[in-house]
Parts: structure tokens; C-alpha cells; sequence
């Protein structure tokens, strides 16, 4: 029986009536005052959405996408990034070159606590430890299960004070064993304060707790009291969807803290932090710096998340892919969609460039549109004037800066070039047709990805 069941006829549950109700290690010391993070004016957050068995996992964007919306409208406070590819190695290689950088580690996946499979009748317990895991992505594919151990010896010495873990049972403990979860295992091993889930979770539960705990986060509670008001705030909405309607939950013990000392990420705000979604409706700002890119829908970017995903595991491997479909399905805004979601996710260091091939368009055009953009870094590094260069120191260029530069290139309704519809004699002669392959080459490997779409493969 989980401890936030303790009840009282007349006051109701202990655990909604306290400041803060946490899980601490036996024995260890506890820092009773709250641990302030100092010089920062706003919260690092890096992300882990991990999927590893692709699009037959739950939905990519379950959790990232609904946090980003109420994200946005703060953009000076909170500041996301995505790990990518959601593997423990690179986990490791981003901690390492930029420890104490983020505040909150956060993991949304899959968690799992073995059973034992058998007891001794003696001791009632195997003799052996069933750690809890997390199911990162393998490196080229598959499922990677890491221990509470293993990635609370990674975090040891990284300067990560918070822990979240959206992962199912990743809170849950034996009787047993002395803090064989997830949860515990990290607070053994130097976090402050891991927020885990003591049992299965519903999405729309997750995404409503965390909205609520990372709002009182930023106005300046202590992460046990934003842990309490996010809980208070499911007790009251209780009800969830189900295959059979709306049914009552008390889901509201499902997170849990465990914290070896106190942390205060902000000192309170005079300027509270709505993260309500009626404030972002109608105010969703540009991604970064978009060079001719369409306008957003009217209701934003909707769906697609198999295809983000998609999209995402290509560029694991891929430099250049292919968004090949009939007319009319949706290509050109997913690229776009797909580009915004990576400028927000800290993706790119520049620009996402979009380039519409219905008509006429060369690679000098395009050269001339990346050098026009990067044109005072241009003359401040080298001296030059971009007009000056003749056409082929233009390409070389561009190409570099491209290679150097995390940038995304959409070249949308591509198919003309090539002839379209099939037989249809082209407007790019043979050596320009040529001259834009050839570019695509020069890219592959580097920095910049390259989407293309087209009607035709």
C-alpha cells in the first residue's frame, strides 16, 4: 500500500495536506534548507524520448509535444533540448561536454521492475537484486536496459540537480529491497530530487502532472511543493479517458519523489507562469530564424507523429530523405512541421531554408539566398563580399558553411526538376540538373540535413 493512501476520516489523504511528501535514503543526510541553483535565468531542460521499437511504440510526440505548446510562450525561462539519438552513449558524450549545463533530466519511455521469479522460503527474498530499468535506443536499433546504477554513475559529477522520469514503474520498489528502483538508485548516487512514476500512467495523466509541476517549478516552489500542487491538481480532475468513457482515477499517488535534499530552481516570482493551454492558442512564435518558410496553420502542426519519427531515425543515418507522396497528402507541411519541431527541440545552430521548386529555381539562386543570410559572418571572417565571388567560389562556399552549420534545407515539390509528370521535358537544363546533384553530394556528411519532397521517387 503506497504511503500517500495514509488517511483521515475527517482531514482526507496526509500527502495532500503537507507541503511536501517525499522518499529519502535511510541514514543519509538530508539538506533541510532549499538548494537555490544560482547565476540562471531560465531552466535547462534535456529530453529524452525514447522509442525503441519505432512507430509500433506509443506516439513519439506524446509528451514533448504537449510541453513544447506550453513552453513556448516562455521561451526565456525554459529551454529544451531534445537528446539526440536517444542513446545512453550519446547521454554520456552530451553530459561530458557540457556538465553542470542542465537542470532537469528528463526521460520520457519505457520503465520496467523484474520480479523475482523465485523466493527463498526462509528469507522471502532471491538473493539476487532486481534493480528497476529504462529502456534507452540501442545504437542502430533494438532496446538498451539501463539500471538506476549505471545512469546515476553517468550523472555523478554531471551537475544535474532533477531528475523526471515519465517511464512507467520507474518509482516502484520491493519490500525486500532497499531502494532497488530507478528512483532510488539515483538519489543514492548524488541527485537531489528524482520525480518517478510508482506504477503504470496514463499519457494525459503525465502530461497534465507535469504541466503543473514544471509551471510551480518556474514561479519559484521547491520541486517537493511543485511535486504536491501537480499531485493536488490530479486529485481534483480525476476523471480519464477509457476504451469505456470518462472513469474516476485516484492516479494522483502514481508520481512520486524521492529527494535527498531540498531544490528551489528560481527564487519566487512576482511574474507568475501560466502554463495553461488557452494561453498559447492563436500565439505560437517563428522557429528560430525561417528563410521563406509557409505560414503556420490556422490550429498549428497536428499529428504526424509517425512521420516525425520516421524522419527522426532517418537522420540518425541520413544526410538527404526523401518525403515521396501523391499530391495533396500533406508533404510539404510536414517538412515545414518537422523543421519547426527541431528548431524548438535544439536541433539546428541556424537557419531552416525553404526552397519551392514548382518553379524555376538554380542553384545560384539558392547559393545566393545561404550567402545573402550568412553574408556579415562572410565579411567579418574573411573579408570578402559575398556579390564579389564569382559563381563557383559562391558554391564552394556555401557548401562549407552548410557542412559547418546544423541548418535544414527544404526543397519542396522537387519533381520538376527531373520532369513532371514523367515524360514531360524539364526547365533546368542537363547541367543544372546536374549542378543541384551534385551539391546534394557535397552535403552529404555534413552539419545541415536536406529534406526533399516530390511527387515522384
Amino acid at each position: 500500500m503506497p504511503w500517500e493512501f495514509i488517511h483521515d476520516p475527517v482531514y482526507g489523504y496526509l500527502a495532500q495536506k503537507v507541503t511536501g511528501f517525499v522518499r529519502s535514503q535511510p541514514g543519509a543526510q538530508m539538506h533541510l534548507q532549499p538548494i537555490r541553483i544560482k547565476d540562471t535565468s531560465r531552466i535547462n531542460i534535456l529530453m529524452i524520448v525514447s522509442r525503441p521499437d519505432s512507430e509500433k511504440d506509443i506516439l513519439f510526440q506524446s509528451m514533448a509535444r504537449p510541453l513544447l505548446e506550453k513552453f513556448r510562450p516562455h521561451k526565456a525561462r525554459i529551454h529544451l533540448n531534445l537528446l539526440r539519438p536517444p542513446t545512453f552513449e550519446k547521454l554520456q558524450q552530451v553530459l561530458s561536454e557540457k556538465p553542470n549545463f542542465y537542470h532537469i533530466l528528463h526521460f520520457d519511455g519505457h520503465g520496467s521492475f523484474p520480479q523475482p521469479a523465485k523466493l527463498n522460503p526462509l528469507t522471502s527474498h532471491s538473493g539476487e537484486d532486481f534493480p528497476g530499468q529504462l529502456a534507452f535506443k540501442k545504437a542502430g536499433g533494438g532496446i538498451h536496459l539501463v539500471s538506476g546504477a549505471k545512469l546515476g554513475k553517468l550523472l555523478s559529477g554531471k551537475g544535474v540537480p532533477v531528475v523526471i522520469l515519465n517511464a512507467c514503474q520507474s518509482g516502484m520498489t520491493d519490500p525486500d529491497a532497499l531502494y532497488p528502483s530507478v528512483g532510488g538508485e539515483l538519489i543514492k548516487t548524488g541527485a537531489l530530487g528524482v520525480v518517478a512514476m510508482a506504477y503504470s500512467v496514463y499519457v494525459d495523466t503525465a502530461v497534465e502532472f507535469m504541466k503543473r509541476m514544471y509551471e510551480s517549478l518556474i514561479n519559484g516552489k521547491t520541486l517537493s511543493r511543485a511535486v504536491t500542487v501537480a499531485r493536488e491538481a490530479l486529485a481534483v480532475q480525476d476523471e480519464r479517458e477509457s476504451p469505456i468513457g470518462l472513469i474516476p482515477l485516484q492516479d494522483w499517488v502514481v508520481p512520486v519523489l524521492f529527494q535527498s535534499g531540498e531544490v528551489q530552481l528560481f527564487p519566487p516570482s512576482e511574474k507568475k507562469v501560466n502554463l495553461d493551454a488557452s494561453i498559447i492558442k492563436g500565439k505560437q512564435t517563428d522557429a528560430g530564424t525561417e528563410i521563406n518558410l509557409p505560414g503556420k496553420p490556422v490550429y498549428d502542426f497536428i499529428g504526424r507523429d509517425t512521420d516525425i519519427l520516421k524522419l527522426e531515425d532517418s537522420f540518425e543515418k541520413e544526410t538527404i530523405v526523401l518525403l515521396q507522396a501523391m499530391a495533396g497528402v500533406g508533404k510539404s507541411t510536414t517538412a515545414v512541421g518537422f523543421a519547426r519541431w527541431w528548431e524548438e527541440t535544439g536541433a539546428l545552430q541556424g537557419p531552416i531554408f525553404f526552397f519551392s521548386f514548382e518553379s524555376y529555381t538554380t542553384l545560384v539562386q539558392v547559393c545566393d539566398l545561404i550567402g545573402g543570410v550568412f553574408r556579415k559572418i562572410i565579411k567579418a571572417q574573411l573579408q570578402v563580399e559575398w556579390h564579389l565571388l564569382d559563381i563557383a567560389q559562391r558554391r564552394r562556399l556555401a557548401v562549407d558553411i552548410l557542412r559547418q552549420n546544423a541548418c535544414l534545407l527544404i526543397w519542396d515539390n522537387f519533381e520538376p526538376v527531373a520532369g513532371f509528370p514523367r515524360g514531360t521535358p524539364s526547365n533546368w537544363k542537363k547541367g543544372e540538373q546536374e549542378e543541384l546533384k551534385e551539391f546534394l553530394k557535397a552535403l552529404s556528411g555534413g552539419a545541415t540535413k536536406v529534406i526533399l519532397t516530390s511527387r515522384i521517387d
